[in-house]
């Protein structure tokens, strides 16, 4: 029979080896900041599990994921927390589009928040040849509304 794993074994699992393990394929980054839990004491993973559960808290629908507040420190009690995908895929310099719009540098993903319009809506509009001020600010017209 199977033995069962605790749901959060994979999480630390890849967090120890990208910090310690040289082979790891994150270590060349990771190695450099500080991590709670060393490799080798015995009960660290007891101790990361007691505080994710209880200092922490349950993982909720939204905020699923656990990453570092501020990616530029380690993996410490201080700096780990439950973020969204929207929060943690903002996090990353690869693949997000930032924009400089009003003196302000964001992603592309944080313009469409603040403006609540779609993001399909402003990358498109973007790729047709809009402004930026004019994707984010021009509404949107709803195609097949009966009101004419």
């Amino acid at each position: 029979m199977k033995r069962k794993t605790h749901w959060l074994q994979s999480r630390y699992s890849w967090m120890i080896g990208a910090v310690y393990n040289p082979n790891n394929i994150d270590y060349s980054w990771a190695s450099q900041y500080d991590c709670d839990w060393q490799r080798g004491r015995r009960g660290d993973f007891q101790d990361f599990i007691y505080f994710v559960e209880n200092k922490l808290g349950q993982p909720t629908k939204t905020h699923k994921y656990l990453s570092r507040r501020d990616q530029t420190r380690g993996f410490t009690k201080q700096n780990l927390c439950w973020q969204s995908g929207k929060e943690l895929g903002n996090k990353h310099l690869n693949g997000n589009r930032y924009i400089k719009f009003k003196n302000k540098t964001k992603t592309l993903t944080n313009w469409c928040d603040e403006y609540n319009i779609s993001y399909h809506t402003v990358r498109t509009r973007l790729e047709i040849g809009w402004t930026i001020k004019d994707a984010l600010t021009q509404p949107v017209r709803v195609y097949g509304s009966t009101d004419i």
